[in-house]
């Protein structure tokens, strides 16, 4: 709180920038996904869910600037349950 009372400019910027990494992952699959496979099938949505939790854990890196940070504990966690989401789902494509 006491960043965004210091820089309230700033403070938008990070929520803004904050939200873009959370769905970057997302985005990105989804653009793979349906390129490779137009029709999809089940297994493209663990491979949503996957690139979610990615976009969890990259979202903590930003909360590092304004205070919010979990700990490296979450992002690596969601970097590889994520991960091993994605991985699984892309077999299946």
């Amino acid at each position: 709180m006491d960043f965004k009372l210091r820089h309230p400019v700033g403070y938008g910027f990070l929520v803004l920038l904050a939200i873009v990494v959370l769905m970057l992952p997302f985005v990105l699959y989804c653009l793979y996904a349906f390129s490779v496979n137009p029709e999809g099938n089940g297994w493209i949505l663990l491979g949503f869910a996957g690139a979610f939790i990615i976009g969890i854990g990259l979202f903590n890196f930003v909360a590092i600037i304004i205070g919010q940070y979990l700990g490296h504990l979450v992002s690596i966690i969601s970097f590889l349950i994520g991960g091993v989401m994605i991985a699984v789902s892309l077999g299946h494509i």
